[in-house]
């Protein structure tokens, strides 16, 4: 079976303000993951589940703001979109992730 690479891009703030400490450190944590391949869906799994932690993390830290979650959406079969948002949806950060089919050396 063939093995499927997932590209994360850099997280942007375009169009967003970072409003607060609780979005700034998330919007630190996502730099992280810039210009990264994961291989696998078993390993893009546990992106996500880095990603939920994370959040869970910060909301402890600064329990008077308001909570962030995240949303993945997918426009093509090939591309998603992760927003990191507060509770009443207004989006802290965003970040591209590209599947690929193989990776070129």
């Amino acid at each position: 079976m063939a093995k499927e690479y997932y590209y994360i891009k850099s997280p942007s703030t375009a169009g967003y303000t970072v409003k607060n400490n609780a979005a700034s450190e998330a919007y630190d944590f996502l730099r992280e993951y810039t210009d990264t391949v994961i291989v696998g869906t078993e390993a893009f799994a546990k992106f996500e589940k880095t990603i939920e932690k994370k959040l869970e993390e910060i909301n402890t830290k600064w329990p008077r703001l308001s909570p962030l979650h995240y949303e993945m959406n997918s426009f093509y079969s090939n591309s998603m979109l992760l927003y990191v948002m507060n509770k009443n949806g207004k989006t802290a950060c965003s970040m591209s992730i590209v599947k690929a089919l193989r990776i070129l050396k």
